[in-house]
């Protein structure tokens, strides 16, 4: 993803956003790096909010760099700029240091999340729903797992309880609701009609270590 200091718009986004999700520029490097590396990808409904955690841990310390950035459009708790009507899906984005005890809080999450078990392979994510992607390099070991609602899985992560005071853009998050309220797109609704609320539509494909496969509808 890019940095604060480079836009992107949403066409770009999309060219490069599966790859970013499956985490394949973490698994590339991770045999190399001498640090761990976790990434956190919290889809709200990709048309109206998406974040994503980057989080660059240091062994010898304890200590870490944590990058934030929320996109959507309209961005939750945002007002629409005329003179720039693209910010809302260029998204706003943060950077800090955090010490040893948060560290140790998002690993213990991890583990209560049950991330170091399989992940659920076959399962389709839509980006029209609710769903967690999180990669990590871990002592040179990439690891991955995937988490949709509506389900006691998805229900039972504190990710988003350790990752929020962490980030600094001052967006709330959008909440996790029932999929058919409005405003939110549905599934199975006909390929025609796939740009209604705005933005893309598509579908991802969970593997054995990571996404193997997504549809642009």
């Amino acid at each position: 993803m890019p940095r604060g200091g480079r836009r992107s718009t949403p066409l770009t986004r999309s060219l490069t956003w599966f790859s970013y999700l499956a985490g394949r520029d973490l698994q590339e490097a991770c045999a190399r790096t001498q640090r761990d590396v976790y990434r956190f990808v919290y889809n709200a409904v990709y048309t109206e909010q998406v974040r994503t955690y980057d989080i660059v841990a240091d062994p010898a310390s304890g200590t870490a760099v944590v990058e934030a950035r929320v996109f959507g459009g309209p961005i939750i708790g945002s007002r629409l700029a005329l003179s720039d009507p693209l910010a809302a899906w260029r998204g706003r984005s943060s950077r800090r240091a955090i010490g040893a005890d948060a560290v140790a809080e998002l690993r213990r999450a991890l583990r209560a999340g049950e991330f170091y078990g399989p992940a659920p392979v076959g399962l389709r994510l839509d980006s029209g729903s609710f769903y967690w992607v999180v990669n990590a390099c871990e002592d040179g070991q990439f690891r991955f797992n995937a988490y949709a609602a509506p389900t006691a899985r998805f229900a039972a992560l504190r990710f988003l309880d350790v990752l929020l005071p962490l980030d600094d853009t001052g967006l709330p998050a959008n909440p996790e609701r029932a999929r058919g309220e409005s405003g939110l797109d549905r599934p199975g609704r006909p390929v025609t009609s796939a740009a209604a609320s705005g933005g893309p539509r598509f579908t991802l494909e969970v593997g054995r270590t990571g996404i193997i496969d997504g549809v642009l509808f």
